[in-house]
């Protein structure tokens, strides 16, 4: 009788065993695609490092080039002027302008996104330009097969 009983209990081990594999199975292949595409990096994610990248280089060369006989606690106006002009004078203006040492976050991240947005105008227009000289250029080399007919 004993037997019967360890065969029958042996049975339904098996069965919680099996659905367990299956569950972790299942689990797996529903989280599986979210690692994959979490890890993969969206399309514009790529050009915002780039612009990131270029930015901080930017801030460095004019920390040391154009700035670099000031005080690091008193060149920040000189620093945001070097690396973009224009979105200086809207953000910061003359009257509103850093005194040294001050740090202003807020308006920080308002020129930051101002310069990285106005490079990347830039960067279309070149573009732009760039692929109007391109068709310029093929249309000269057409050939006009309308005089070759006489």
């Amino acid at each position: 009788m004993s037997s019967s009983l360890q065969k029958t209990g042996g049975n339904q081990t098996s069965y919680v065993v099996f659905f367990v594999k299956l569950l972790l199975v299942v689990i797996i292949l529903f989280l599986l695609p979210q690692m994959v595409t979490g890890r993969a990096q969206p399309a514009g994610k790529k050009g915002r490092r780039r612009d990131d990248r270029h930015f901080t280089l930017n801030k460095v060369q004019c920390e040391r080039e154009n700035c670099g006989e000031l005080l690091p606690e008193e060149n920040s106006n000189c620093v945001l002027e070097c690396l973009s002009l224009k979105c200086y004078q809207e953000i910061y203006g003359e009257l509103e302008a850093l005194e040294d040492g001050e740090i202003d976050v807020q308006r920080w991240r308002q020129f930051e996104t101002c310069a990285k947005d106005q490079r990347r105008e830039e960067r279309k227009r070149v573009r732009r330009e760039e692929r109007e000289a391109k068709r310029e250029a093929n249309r000269e080399t057409e050939i006009d097969y309308s005089l070759l007919e006489d």
